[in-house]
């Protein structure tokens, strides 16, 4: 948590990214925990629900050194292919910063849908071993079911979800700061 609670603008921020960044904590406690399925899926929700904050985010003020701002509901009701897309468009994503997002998300789908992939991915097992015996084919490449998350894959998803908050904070820092919010109070 250390590389995000260092971010400047942290403390200015945290209304705005408070729900994202409780369910990193919750994630780095999974982590400790031995829950690496479980850390993998709130990484990516932490990031989904920093990416819906900053989207969502509307008529932000700065007074006495407090931010404060309106939610746009509609944002906060559609899609996270619409809110991301409203990051985007307002700069607090960038291109670079959505494909590590997605990357994030796609160990979260795996935790989410891990019934549907198992069952999808034993099944091509057993298509393939099928196949096999017909052919006799034994040179055939296979590709390695992952069946859990492990400890290792955990703490990178989480390191990378930890460097993604801190560059979302920084850059929701640096362009409300370029906006003029400050309003006396």
């Amino acid at each position: 948590m250390g590389v995000v609670v260092g971010v400047d603008g942290y403390v200015l921020l945290y209304s705005l990214f408070a729900e994202a960044l409780d369910l990193f904590r919750e994630a780095l406690s999974c982590y400790q925990n031995g829950a690496f399925l479980a850390t993998v899926l709130l990484c990516g929700v932490s990031l989904e629900a920093a990416v819906y904050k900053v989207a969502a985010m509307k008529n932000p003020r700065i007074c006495s050194g407090l931010l404060s701002y309106e939610i746009d509901q509609r944002v906060m009701k559609s899609s996270y292919g619409v809110a991301l897309c409203t990051a985007k468009c307002h700069g607090f994503i960038s291109e670079e910063l959505e494909t590590r997002i997605n990357n994030v998300r796609e160990w979260r789908n795996y935790a989410a849908h891990y019934a549907q992939r198992m069952i999808r991915e034993l099944f091509k097992e057993v298509k393939v071993k099928l196949e096999k015996e017909k052919t006799k084919e034994r040179r055939r490449k296979r590709k390695i079911l992952v069946t859990w998350v492990s400890r290792k894959e955990a703490a990178k998803v989480l390191k990378e979800t930890a460097e993604i908050l801190k560059e979302i904070i920084e850059q929701t820092h640096m362009l409300l700061k370029s906006m003029s919010l400050e309003l006396p109070c």
